[in-house]
């Protein structure tokens, strides 16, 4: 169901619909994308030197906000984040906050 979340995720921010994520470390999925040899691309092996953390330790906390700092969560413009339940509210109820971040969504979606 990991698949369904994030394709839930890309469709949302493609229509220019405000999207709040919670803005934490601990929001990042720690099973079933990440298994070892899931998504080899290429012949090559990046040397874990080249990363100060290995992409699946999950259990050190470092590493998960070092990796979570590079998520389409994070990464992509417009996308909002919150940091308590107070927050995500105050973002629901700006209006024009809201419509400004649906035109940043619909701008990025066609550069």
């Amino acid at each position: 169901y990991d698949w369904l979340q994030t394709f839930a995720f890309y469709d949302l921010i493609n229509m220019g619909v405000p999207t709040f994520v919670p803005d934490t470390a601990w929001y990042t999925i720690n099973g079933g994308t990440n298994s070892p040899g899931s998504w080899e691309a290429t012949l090559w092996k990046v040397p874990e030197s080249m990363y100060p953390y290995h992409f699946s330790d999950w259990d050190d906390y470092e590493s998960r906000a070092f990796w979570w700092m590079m998520t389409d969560f994070r990464a992509l413009p417009a996308v909002r984040l919150f940091g308590s339940i107070v927050d995500l509210f105050n973002g629901l109820l700006d209006e024009g906050k809201l419509w400004e971040t649906s035109a940043e969504l619909r701008v990025a979606h066609l550069s």
